[in-house]
């Protein structure tokens, strides 16, 4: 799998989208984008991003989003097939495989950076429109979020169900940022239900309804937790 057939995993692949864009100079801009994030490695895909540097179409923060999971090594087909097949599975310990698959780890130790750019892609990703890299960029936050917390409240030990148990413990600094990503989430990404996001889609569902719903996200990321 190549940079190209990651960016189509979006289901809004650009060259779908650069109708959207408005003026010829803006198409430009996106089809130059795209051309330097195909010939990128993890360590010059942000930099693809300049490109598009004043433009806030849909294929503008689609290049955007996926620059973001490319400097993550996303482009490697071994590492998102990994993640995409624990998707497949059930329960609590499904999540945490695809979560520490997905859990963005390019500034190494770093955990704060880590979650900085996860938060950054999953706002990109969210604008994009693609309803799949909102859910891969949701679920990369989580995990990113889980081991910042755990860095800094727990040691950072442990794997990332360990993590997941102080986020749980030590949640109150993200835990609403963290449910209304999740709300946000399920009502863009889970109104169709199928192999790829059931997972996480049926956990979202009961996070949300044992929070009473959608008005308190706080409650529904600390519902979303005590399933783990």
């Amino acid at each position: 799998m190549n940079k190209k057939s990651f960016i189509a995993l979006s289901s809004m692949v650009v060259l779908a989208i650069l109708s959207g864009c408005g003026q010829k100079k803006d198409v430009d801009k996106i089809a130059e984008a795209q051309s330097c994030l195909d010939a990128s490695t993890a360590a010059t895909a942000v930099a693809c991003m300049e490109k598009v540097d004043g433009l806030s179409t849909e294929a503008s923060y689609l290049i955007r989003c996926s620059a973001m999971f490319v400097q993550e090594g996303f482009s490697n087909p071994t590492k998102l097939a990994q993640a995409v097949n624990n998707m497949r599975g059930t329960g609590a310990s499904s999540s945490a495989s695809v979560m520490s698959v997905l859990a963005f780890s390019y500034a190494g130790t770093d955990q704060t950076t880590n979650y900085a750019n996860a938060t950054a892609a999953s706002n990109y990703c969210s604008l994009s429109g693609s309803k799949g890299l909102i859910m891969l960029a949701t679920i990369s936050k989580l995990a990113s979020a889980a081991n910042y917390v755990n860095s800094a409240n727990c040691g950072g030990a442990g794997d990332m169900t360990a993590a997941l148990t102080c986020l749980k413990n030590n949640s109150t600094a993200v835990s609403s940022d963290l449910g209304t990503v999740m709300i946000t989430t399920y009502q863009a990404s889970c109104a169709t239900v199928n192999d790829s996001n059931k997972l996480f889609c049926d956990q979202f569902s009961t996070a949300i309804t044992n929070a009473g719903g959608t008005s308190n996200p706080s409650a529904v990321a600390n519902a979303f937790l005590n399933q783990f």
